[in-house]
């Protein structure tokens, strides 16, 4: 039986664990396995994603493929092929998505003041930075407000889910 798999929004090239319990004997040298089905649930094809040898119950440490296609409604299971078994799917629908920034929006100021900007994205956190590259985030969500400033200044952000953030991160001016 395939256990729960947390979060439920993961990016393509991301480490998921798979935790699986077991019922019954398996035989020296067994692997168990976990695979990706398609967007629509189906296990028709599936991706094996990661593997453990073992007898056990235990958690395969698996990893979304980097060119996995963004889909709402994939399943993971697990199969062993000693003896030959598939198990159920993890019950619940896992969103595969590669987070991207959707649209942005740089408020206003007559004179020196604070703007608030706005940002939305497909998934993930939204961060804020006072540069293209580098430094830290000055703050996630999708508004940000600047400290006072007194003369026209340049904002940046990008979306991140996991292991991976859209890139470039994009201007806000």
């Amino acid at each position: 039986i395939t256990g729960t798999i947390s979060p439920a929004e993961i990016c393509p090239g991301s480490a998921v664990a798979v935790p699986f319990t077991k019922t019954g004997n398996f035989t020296a040298g067994n692997v168990f396995t976990a695979q990706l089905s398609n967007a629509a649930g189906s296990f028709a094809s599936p991706t094996n994603i990661g593997s453990l040898v073992s007898q056990n119950s235990g958690t395969i440490n698996a990893t979304i493929p980097v060119g996995q296609a963004d889909g709402t409604g994939y399943r993971i299971r697990v199969i062993s092929s000693s003896p030959a078994l598939t198990g159920s799917d993890n019950g619940a629908d896992l969103m595969v998505v590669f987070p991207v920034l959707t649209a942005t929006f740089a408020g206003s100021s007559c004179g020196p003041g604070t703007v608030s900007m706005s940002a939305t994205a497909s998934a993930g956190t939204i961060h804020w930075y006072s540069s293209a590259s580098g430094g830290s985030s000055l703050g996630t969500g999708t508004t940000f407000t600047t400290s006072n400033i007194s003369a026209s200044a340049t904002y940046y952000v990008d979306a991140t889910l996991g292991a991976c953030t859209s890139s470039p991160r994009t201007a806000v001016e």
